[in-house]
This record gives structure tokens, C-alpha cells and sequence, in this order.
């Protein structure tokens, strides 16, 4: 039973995360997010928070801490997307519409 969930998991993690990419994306109409994506300073502050700056906080954790070295490299690739199981979350306790990103 093991080794058939650990098999099933290759294909199980990125369905998981393609439909959750998907959820997320296909409730946006398409002017909507080019709305946002006309902020340059606020698209440009979010791609440095996700892509550079979780990943250099994680790779510090990892100096300090004493991790196995395929622990680490799961945790290195799960910070690279850092900010996206948390978007969400995060705007509806800002008490925004995450549809929107209005309050």
C-alpha cells in the first residue's frame, strides 16, 4: 500500500496544484486582471516577495538548520512558490474581495 501512494503521488501533487492554479485563475475575468496587472510597482514588489525574497529566507533557515539533504531540497522548491497557498488566505483576513481585490 506504501509504495502504491508513494507512486500515486507524482501524479496526484501536480494535478493538485494545476487545478488549484486553476480554480484560482478561472474565477478572474481577464480585464480584471489586467487591471492589476497595470500597478508595475505592485507586481514588481510581489515577484521580489515570491520568487527572491521567501526563497533567500528559506535558504537561510536551511543553512542554520539541520535538515536531511532531500528535506532540503523539498523545502527549497516548496518556497519557491511561497506566496501562493497563502494569497488567499491572506486578502480575505485583509478583508478584501478576492475576486476583486477590492475591500
Amino acid at each position: 500500500m506504501f509504495e502504491f501512494l508513494r507512486s500515486a503521488v507524482q501524479y496526484i501533487a501536480p494535478v493538485f496544484v494545476i487545478a488549484t492554479m486553476l480554480n484560482v485563475g478561472l474565477t478572474q475575468k481577464p480585464s480584471a486582471i489586467a487591471v492589476h496587472l497595470k500597478n508595475w510597482p505592485f507586481v514588481l514588489k510581489m515577484l521580489a516577495a515570491n520568487f527572491v525574497f521567501a526563497p533567500l529566507l528559506m535558504i537561510v533557515a536551511l543553512y542554520l538548520a539541520p535538515f536531511s539533504p532531500a528535506l532540503k531540497a523539498g523545502l527549497l522548491i516548496f518556497s519557491l512558490g511561497a506566496g501562493a497557498p497563502f494569497l488567499i488566505k491572506l486578502t480575505q483576513r485583509a478583508k478584501h474581495d478576492v475576486r476583486s481585490g477590492r475591500r
